[in-house]
């Protein structure tokens, strides 16, 4: 209804989007292009490695818990297996080194190993990066798509040149939550905002250096939160 006529779904549950997906192509309602993607790949202090290591990542979380290279890479078929039409990594961790850089959730290597049997498997590869090493690591192994990476710098924008890897920063949701957040709100809690409004000042200043380098950028809009409803934000990612 906003005359968008393809969307990439990068990650999800429950086969969702795969399942919407199939519904359009076979004509039961009307909709968009659907590129669909099942759970992230991630891995212990990795995002969407919410739940105590005891726990692990239950069936119904948005996040799929892999530890060894072997079980990235089955990951990997069962999601191809189940028709997904892009991979999506994790690449974010929650930790940070002395100086505040991210560390990645993954390393080289095994980012390396993930993208190569996505492609071997004939699917995309889509990243959630926003710090410099994830987005780095990202970029040296040929990921499709990067998400946000906000933290990239001349190194990255590179590694990017060389591969040929696109990127998606997403500026409406953290803008709109800058915007738009109310003190009484969990996101108006605890400073949250003001470093949301940190993280996107740097994050504008550091995408125009690669806008200036040539790389590629499909808009998006990280659709689906509070701060960015469906069908309702897609003209402002363009501003």
């Amino acid at each position: 209804a906003s005359g968008y006529t393809a969307i990439c779904s990068p990650g999800d549950v429950g086969q969702i989007s795969l399942s919407i997906r199939d519904a359009i192509n076979a004509g039961l309602f009307d909709g968009r292009r659907v590129m669909a993607a099942g759970p992230y790949l991630t891995t212990h202090q990795g995002l969407t490695d919410w739940y105590p290591t005891w726990i692990g990542a239950p069936e119904t979380s948005i996040g799929k818990l892999v530890t060894t290279v072997a079980e990235a890479v089955q990951e990997v078929r069962r999601q191809v297996k189940n028709g997904v039409d892009c991979i999506k990594i994790a690449m974010d961790g929650i930790q940070r080194r002395p100086d505040g850089e991210l560390i990645a959730a993954f390393t080289q290597e095994e980012t390396e190993a993930m993208v190569r049997e996505t492609h071997r498997m004939g699917k995309r590869s889509v990243v959630h990066a926003g710090g410099r090493e994830a987005t780095l690591y990202s970029a040296r192994a040929g990921v499709d798509l990067i998400f946000h990476a906000f933290d990239l710098d001349a190194e990255c924008i590179a590694a990017m040149k060389q591969s040929g890897s696109m990127l998606c920063p997403t500026l409406t949701q953290p803008k709109n939550i800058v915007d738009f957040t109310q003190p009484h709100e969990p996101a108006g809690q605890k400073g949250r905002v003001a470093f949301v409004a940190r993280r996107y000042k740097q994050g504008c200043a550091n995408l125009k250096t690669a806008v200036e380098a040539g790389i590629p950028f499909p808009t998006g809009t990280d659709t689906g939160f509070a701060a960015t409803p469906y069908g309702e934000w897609h003209a402002r990612e363009l501003e």
